[in-house]
């Protein structure tokens, strides 16, 4: 699947953001805490969608970080978009289903739910 199709996930990914995440991955994540708690579905939502450029970028294990934050932080919140931004992370994660980490983390998904 190429980079750029997006599958309406919540900030998903383009080529160029592909390639500076392959670049440089450890910026990223500062960018996205330096929201604060104030903002924890921002950064939650922000979260996802790193998962889902690391997944894209074939990075499944930097993917897993970033989507086990998301899932932590989300637990915090009652937001059914952050739900279901969290279950579709099984579409990005499917060329990685071989590593059982993948395997695993894509069972403990939420299951997708409509949103209005």
């Amino acid at each position: 699947m190429p980079a750029s199709d997006n599958h309406g996930i919540y900030c998903a990914p383009c080529d160029a953001t592909v390639d500076r995440l392959r670049q440089h991955p450890p910026t990223v994540p500062y960018a996205i805490n330096a929201f604060g708690p104030q903002n924890t579905r921002s950064t939650v939502l922000n979260q996802v969608g790193l998962a889902g450029a690391y997944f894209l970028a074939d990075a499944p294990d930097l993917a897993l970080k970033a989507g086990d934050i998301a899932r932590r932080q989300a637990g915090t919140l009652t937001s059914p978009r952050v739900n279901e931004r969290i279950a579709n992370l099984r579409r990005h994660a499917t060329q990685h289903l071989h590593l059982p980490e993948v395997a695993d983390f894509v069972r403990a998904l939420p299951r997708p739910t409509p949103v209005a």
